[in-house]
């Protein structure tokens, strides 16, 4: 098995992928990162390799850390694959892992099976346990390292890039200057201007994302009502929820823009979920949440009341709706309630 070099620095996610261009995948990652989306990236484009040929999933296996047993991850990697060269173990979540548990595979990181290719993802590792050790000295971490200041504006470029959309290297330091080198905040506000864009005329790629666009996803309305909206959300409040979605919409706003607005809230509410039930502080969370500090307490409340299935359930609730948006004949504003109120009252059950 190919090995990281010895630099005294953990390779970054980044070089997973370009690993791929000169060779297959390695049988053994342990990947580390609190920007899930950064992370699933990744792992997406790893599974996409590894199974390619297996469209059926009769060669993979996906584990959850919570309450996971070792000898589960083992007994899925050393499977005898079935008409394809490798199998496919993703373990999703290793910190939430017991740690007597974890560190039972650590004799596994040092003697890989080769017809596996076992992913293992965590928000993050201690340092100063015999997993993290072990994974370190066998060369399979690759760690989701701060993202530079000075590289910031080319990976708001990258990001907009990535999701079909031309953002010129100014408008990516107006973004950089105003949200900083956060990568939740900066991959968040990407992916919100690219659903309010949409695609570009003639239907072929996305519209060129301009300063006007970013700006519609940045300002703050004097009435503050778009901010209650997606409180009421948040707390389950869903009176005012949909009070505050009429309003908008009898102001004009769009229903796309405003399915951004709170498909961020959730993102956000799903990211501190996920941190705070891996051990971290409020803070913490929701600095991978891109959260700002002084709602750090509030916004930990709220994760805390949601359930993961509430959480799953808001994310295809909000995944059809824009699906709906974009291709029913039903007006936009209706669709909207509609799918507010239904939201609103399956987090009240």
């Amino acid at each position: 098995m190919a090995r990281a070099a010895k630099t005294g620095r953990t390779p970054g996610l980044d070089q997973v992928l370009k690993g791929l261009e000169g060779q297959g995948p390695e049988p053994l990652y342990v990947l580390v990162g609190a920007d899930s989306a950064r992370v699933g990236r990744v792992v997406d484009g790893l599974r996409a390799r590894v199974a390619a040929d297996d469209p059926m999933g009769m060669n993979q296996d996906v584990l959850d850390g919570q309450g996971l047993a070792a000898e589960s991850v083992i007994a899925a990697a050393r499977t005898v694959p079935m008409m394809a060269p490798r199998r496919w173990v993703l373990v999703r979540g290793a910190h939430r892992m017991d740690t007597k548990e974890l560190e039972k595979l650590v004799p596994y990181l040092a003697d890989p099976c080769a017809t596996a290719c076992v992913v293992i993802t965590a928000e993050k590792l201690d340092g100063r346990g015999a997993f993290a050790k072990a994974a370190k000295k066998a060369g399979v971490v690759r760690e989701d390292a701060p993202l530079k200041p000075r590289d910031a504006a080319g990976f708001v470029v990258q990001e907009a890039n990535r999701l079909g959309h031309a953002l010129s290297r100014d408008v990516a330091e107006a973004v950089v200057e105003t949200l900083g080198a956060d990568v939740a905040a900066l991959t968040d506000l990407v992916e919100r201007v690219s659903l309010y864009v949409g695609a570009a005329e003639g239907g072929e790629g996305g519209a060129p994302i301009r300063m006007e666009d970013v700006r519609t996803q940045l300002e703050v309305r004097p009435t503050q009502t778009v901010w209650v909206m997606v409180d009421a959300l948040g707390q389950g409040d869903v009176r005012t929820l949909i009070r505050s979605a009429a309003t908008l919409l009898q102001d004009g706003e769009a229903p796309l823009k405003l399915l951004a607005m709170v498909s961020r809230q959730v993102r956000m509410i799903s990211v501190m979920h996920g941190a705070l039930a891996g051990g971290q502080s409020a803070d913490s969370a929701a600095k991978a949440a891109g959260v700002p500090p002084f709602k750090a307490r509030e916004m930990a409340q709220v994760a805390r009341k949601w359930s993961t299935g509430q959480l799953g359930g808001a994310a295809q609730a909000l995944a059809d709706l824009d699906v709906a948006l974009k291709s029913s004949r039903v007006p936009g504003p209706h669709l909207f309630l509609e799918s507010m109120l239904r939201l609103g009252m399956s987090l009240r059950t």
